[in-house]
Order: structure tokens, then sequence, then C-alpha cells
């Protein structure tokens, strides 16, 4: 939910990664990712895609951590030496996003310094550190730039069906490759 991070895709704008994921619900309605993305604050963002709920893809519940990891990479992409090496600040260490609501993206204390959920967003967080680290042994980043589609049949966004991106050297505008093209 951090604003530090806006993004852009498409010649559109997100103020975060949560406007984005959030937008992502509803690939069939371009409309409502529009009003989702132009919302103030990444609450917000979340308020408006629950006023649409019952138009959330079919299958959200199966396919919303592969949206959230794609989310993920476009914000590294498009931050790439500023977020990775915030992720590299972080060490091996475990990375959690604590909450007390919500176990599912976080965990929450249960005592003695533990943290009970499943944290699926600190491991999601974690991947792409790994992935930020093995970049930078080898001095190798374009393939933290090139953000493959993920395996969801039928995701679009702002109409446009979601396939390869590839962001050029001023990380905000992506060049649309078809998986033809690699």
């Amino acid at each position: 939910m951090s604003r530090a991070w806006p993004l852009k895709l498409y010649g559109a704008r997100g103020r975060t990664t949560e406007h984005l994921y959030q937008a992502m619900r509803f690939s069939a309605h371009p409309d409502f990712q529009r009003e989702v993305l132009s919302a103030n604050k990444p609450k917000a963002a979340k308020l408006i895609a629950r006023k649409y709920d019952e138009l959330t893809r079919a299958d959200w519940l199966d396919v919303r951590i592969d949206v959230m990891r794609w989310c993920l990479e476009i914000r590294l992409a498009q931050h790439l030496t500023r977020f990775g090496s915030l992720l590299e600040k972080s060490g091996e260490r475990p990375i959690v996003e604590f909450s007390k609501r919500d176990t599912f993206w976080g965990a929450e204390p249960s005592g003695e310094g533990t943290l009970t959920g499943m944290n699926i967003l600190g491991n999601l967080l974690e991947e792409l550190r790994t992935r930020w680290k093995a970049a930078q042994s080898i001095g190798q980043f374009e393939d933290l730039t090139v953000i493959p589609a993920p395996p969801i049949p039928d995701l679009y966004f702002l109409s446009l069906l979601v396939d390869i991106i590839h962001f050029n050297d001023d990380r905000t505008q992506p060049l649309l490759l078809s998986s033809d093209d690699i």
C-alpha cells in the first residue's frame, strides 16, 4: 500500500501496487479498472473494488497470488534500483506483512514474539529479493525488466490482453511484446 512506488502501465497511472492489484479484479470491466486506478489512496482503491465485489473475476481467489506477484514484478521493473536496494537491505531475514486483520497476505502476533498467518505478501517479496540478488550478482538486470504474463486466462488491463511487458530504460513506458516476439 506504499505510495512510494507509483506505477505506469499502458499509459495508465496507478498510485500504488494496491491500485493495480485491485483493478485487476475486474479484467472484463475497464471502466471499473479506471475508477479503481483513479482513487487518491490505496485504501480508497480497495473500497472502490469492494463496491463492485459481484463483478470480481469468478476465479479471483485462485489467481490473486499470481496477480500480486505480477504487480510486484512491475513495481520492481519500474523502480529497479531503489526498490531492489530496499529488498537487498532486508538481508536474509524473513519479510513479514504485519497485519492484525489479514492473515492471508500477512501475519499477526500470537504471543512470545511469534506470528501466525500465511504471509503471502512477505513470501512474494522474498521471491523478488532472491531474483534481485541473483541479477545483481551477475550484473544482469534485463530479466527483471521483462515481465511475463501471469498464467491466467483472459487477464485484461484496460481492454488489453496482458502479455509480456518489457520496460525500456525510463521504466515507465512498457514496450508491448507478444509471446511470439520472444
